[in-house]
C-alpha cells in the first residue's frame, strides 16, 4: 500500500484552517461526492496504468518493480516469487501400472524458493497452502506455535521456513548466502516463506501456490476503545472426543502436554478450543497452542527383535498443563465461519499504524479525523454483525482502500464545518426531527429540481464477493427490481464488487444496503440557501419546503465573502427502510414431488 502525495497534502490541508478558507467558493466534500457512492469508489478503485500486475501464473521469478500484498483479516494470497535456486534433479521411481513388474525411474526436480506473502506483518496465522487447487498444508500455525525461523516438513512436497513479519524477526542467513540473494537481512515487516527444497515433479516449472493467512490489527484498539478489533468465530461443542490420555504436568507453555494414542493433529489443531472434563485439572475450555505426532517405541518383536513403534499426539495448551492426571476426556469445538475484523478498526489501522503497516498519521492535536464518528461506525458494524477483511494488490493506494470501506458501509467522509475535522457520516434511515430548509416569501429563486424520467441504467444487480467457504472463489448475490423488468419487458444487469468481506452473511447485508443506489430513481435538488445552512455537511438528511420527499445533502458550497450557501441534495433513497427479505446462501436443495 502506498501513500500518495495528494493524501499527504489533504492531511496537511485538513489541519490548516487558513488553507481551507483560501479562494472563493469552497467545496466541503473531502471526496468528489456524486449521486451514487458506487461512482466515487468506482473512480478510486479504477485500475491505474503502468502497474506491474501479478496474476499468479506459474513463473520462475516475478518482474522487477512488482508490488507485495497488503492484508487485513483472513485472505488467500498469491505470493511474490522473489528468488529461486539450488535446483536438484533426483531419480525417483514412477508408479507402475496394473500388473507392472517394476517401476521405471524418472527425473524429478527440486528447487528452493522465496515467497513473500505480504509487507505489512506481523501475520497472526497461516491456515493453508494450496497447490494448483489442492491443499498440501493444513494449519493453522501461529507465531506462538512456530516462531519466525521455524521449519515445517510437508513430506514429499518438501519443507519451508516461515517468517511472520515482525520488525525484529531473525536475520535470514540462508538468503544472505552470496550464491543466493547475497543480502543478510531481517526483512522486517515482510511475512514470507522460504522453501528449502520444493518438489516440482517432472517439470522444472513451479506450480501455482496460494497461502491462506490471517493478519490482525496491531494498534487500532488504542484508537478505538468501544469495540474489539477482532471477533472470534461462534463455537459449537460438536467436535471429536478422545480419552483416556497421558499427561505431563508443567505450567510452562510448550512443555506441559497431554498425550493421546494415534494421529490427532488434524482434529486438535492450534487455536482450536477444547473442553476438558473428568480430569484433575479444572473442567472448562482451553485453547490449543500446538499439536504434533511422535513415534514412541513400545516394545520389540519377539520373532526378530525389531522395535515396535506407536504413533502418539502431543497436545500443548496455552498456559501450560498444571495439576493434570491421566483420566477424563477432551472434546473440540467446531467453528462457524463468522469471525473477522471490525471495519472501523481496519480503517484506524491503515490511518495510524506505522509505515508500512499503515500511513502512520499523527494522532496528536489537532487531530484531522473525527474519531467519535469512526467509533460510531464501529458500533454500527458490530450491531449489524459485519465482519471484514481486505487485500490490497498491485500497489493499490490508501485512497482505494478507504473508498472500498466507505462504499460497502454506506458512509461519506466530509469535513465538519463546526470542528474542521473529517467526519464519517453513515447514510442510514433518518430518525428524529430533521433539519428543515424554509423557503421564505422574499426568496429570489425557488429550488431547482432535476429528475430523470428515462429508463433506468440497470434493474438487476449482481454483487460479487470472495467466499471463504468456497475456497475463496467468487460468490454472487443477485438483487433485482422484478416490477421494473416486467414493465419494460427487458432486464439490464451490472456486477458490483464487494471487496471488504469473505463471509456470506455480511455480504448479503451490504448487498441489501447498496442496492438502493442503483435500483431507485434519482432527483437532484439545488437551492441557494441563507448563511444558516453553512453548518450542514454532506450526508445529512433534511427536509425542504415544497419538496415532499426527504433529501440527503451531497454538496455544500459557500462564499466566505458573503452569506450565500449553495446546497446540492438528492432524494434520500439511501435512507429508505431496509427490506425484510432474507438472502439465502442456497445449496440446501429442495425435496421435489415424484414424477407421475
Amino acid at each position: 500500500m502506498m501513500l500518495s502525495k495528494m493524501q499527504r497534502a489533504r492531511a496537511r490541508w485538513a489541519k490548516d484552517p487558513k488553507a481551507r478558507a483560501r479562494g472563493g467558493w469552497v467545496q466541503l466534500g473531502y471526496m468528489a461526492l456524486s449521486f451514487a457512492l458506487s461512482y466515487i469508489a468506482g473512480r478510486l478503485l479504477a485500475k491505474k496504468s503502468g502497474l506491474k500486475v501479478d496474476d499468479d501464473k506459474p513463473t520462475t521469478l516475478t518482474t522487477r518493480g512488482s508490488y507485495t500484498n497488503f492484508v487485513l483479516g483472513l485472505r488467500k494470497v498469491g505470493p511474490v516469487f522473489t528468488w529461486a535456486g539450488d535446483r536438484e534433479i533426483k531419480k525417483e521411481k514412477a508408479k507402475g501400472g496394473k500388473g507392472a513388474g517394476s517401476s521405471q525411474k524418472t527425473e524429478v526436480f527440486y528447487e528452493a524458493g522465496w515467497h513473500v506473502l505480504c509487507s505489512n506483518g506481523p501475520v497472526f496465522a497461516l491456515h493453508q497452502i494450496v497447490q494448483s487447487g489442492k491443499v498440501i498444508f493444513q494449519g493453522p500455525i501461529t507465531s506462538d506455535s512456530h516462531p519466525s525461523g521455524s521449519t515445517i516438513n510437508l513430506g514429499k512436497e518438501g519443507s519451508f521456513t516461515i517468517y511472520w513479519g515482525e520488525e525484529n524477526q531473525p536475520i535470514n542467513t540462508f538468503l544472505g548466502n552470496a550464491g543466493r540473494v547475497g543480502v543478510s537481512s531481517r526483512w522486517p515487516f515482510f511475512c514470507y516463506v522460504v522453501w528449502n527444497k520444493k518438489r516440482l515433479s517432472t517439470s522444472p516449472q513451479w506450480p501455482v501456490l496460494d497461502y491462506v493467512i490471517d493478519r490482525r490489527p496491531q494498534i487500532s484498539e488504542t484508537v478505538l476503545t468501544q469495540t474489539p478489533s477482532y471477533y472470534p468465530p461462534t463455537l459449537t461443542l460438536t467436535g471429536p472426543t478422545i480419552g483416556p490420555f497421558l499427561s505431563h504436568t508443567n505450567g510452562v507453555e510448550g512443555v506441559g502436554k497431554f498425550v493421546v494414542v494415534g494421529d490427532y493433529t488434524t482434529k486438535f489443531r492450534p487455536l482450536d478450543t477444547v473442553r476438558l472434563s473428568g480430569n484433575s485439572m479444572t473442567t472448562g475450555d482451553y485453547v490449543i497452542l500446538d499439536s504434533e505426532t511422535v513415534q514412541v517405541q513400545t516394545g520389540t518383536n519377539p520373532l526378530n527383535g525389531a522395535p515396535i513403534f506407536e504413533t502418539r499426539t502431543n497436545i500443548y495448551l496455552y498456559g501450560g498443563v498444571t495439576g493434570a492426571n491421566d483420566s477424563g476426556t477432551m472434546q473440540t469445538y467446531e467453528e462457524l465461519p463468522d469471525d473477522g475484523l471490525n471495519p472501523a478498526h481496519c480503517i484506524a489501522e491503515v490511518l495510524y499504524a506505522q509505515w508500512p503497516q499503515g500511513l502512520g498519521l499523527d494522532q496528536g492535536d489537532p487531530e484531522p479525523w473525527d474519531i467519535d464518528s469512526l467509533e460510531a461506525l464501529g458500533l454500527d458494524a458490530e450491531a449489524s454483525n459485519i465482519r471484514s477483511s481486505y487485500i490490497g494488490r498491485n500497489g493499490e493506494k490508501a485512497s482505494a482502500f478507504l473508498a472500498a470501506f466507505l462504499q460497502d458501509y454506506g458512509t461519506v467522509l466530509p469535513i465538519d464545518t463546526a470542528s474542521g475535522k473529517l467526519k464519517f457520516v453513515m447514510l442510514r434511515e433518518p430518525t428524529g426531527t430533521l433539519p428543515n430548509i424554509a423557503i421564505g416569501a422574499q426568496v429570489v429563486a425557488l429550488p431547482e429540481v432535476e429528475s430523470n424520467h428515462g429508463e433506468r441504467a440497470v434493474d438487476k444487480l449482481v454483487f460479487k464477493f470472495t467466499d471463504r467457504e468456497h475456497s475463496f472463489g467468487d460468490m454472487t448475490i443477485a438483487i433485482d427490481d422484478d416490477g421494473q423488468a416486467s414493465f419494460e419487458e427487458n432486464q439490464r444487469s451490472r456486477v458490483v464488487e464487494v471487496p471488504t468481506v469473505v463471509n456470506f452473511a455480511p455480504a448479503a447485508t451490504i448487498a441489501d444496503r447498496r442496492s438502493q443506489e442503483e435500483l431507485a430513481g434519482a432527483a437532484v435538488v439545488t437551492y441557494n440557501a441563507g448563511r444558516g445552512a453553512r453548518t450542514l455537511i454532506p450526508g445529512t438528511a433534511i427536509t425542504m419546503d415544497g419538496i415532499p420527499d426527504t433529501l440527503r445533502v451531497v454538496g455544500v458550497e459557500f462564499d466566505p465573502l458573503s452569506s450565500a450557501v449553495k446546497l446540492k441534495c438528492m432524494i434520500d433513497y439511501y435512507g429508505t427502510k431496509e427490506s425484510d427479505f432474507v438472502n439465502s446462501e442456497g445449496g440446501a436443495g429442495t425435496d421435489f414431488e415424484p414424477v407421475e
